[in-house]
């Protein structure tokens, strides 16, 4: 986890942290939750689709962090289990790439 601090500017940045967490939540497709509390070990956290964001420790990083950076993560060790290919054999069954020679 990452470890936040709380901003002087409290209204500010959490504003931003809000505005940029809906933004790229919306891009790709996820949720975002918030929670305000300073017990809490985290400044955030995702699992699966939903990102949840402290507002109490989180930093504009934590953001991009949780909600980008954690399912592009996931999706990449997903493909790379896979192997390559048998990614490219489910490309083809479902029509994204044709194969152009034997």
């Amino acid at each position: 986890y990452q470890r936040g601090y709380i901003n002087d500017n409290l209204k500010e940045t959490e504003f931003g942290i809000r505005d940029l967490a809906a933004k790229l939540a919306h891009r790709i497709g996820g949720e975002v939750k918030f929670i305000s509390d300073l017990t809490k070990d985290y400044s955030g956290y995702n699992e699966g689709n939903t990102s949840v964001i402290n507002l109490a420790k989180a930093t504009l990083d934590t953001v991009p962090h949780e909600i980008v950076a954690h399912p592009i993560m996931r999706a990449l060790k997903v493909k790379s289990e896979m192997g390559i290919n048998s990614y490219i054999q489910q490309l083809e069954k479902e029509g994204i790439i044709e194969k152009e020679c034997n």
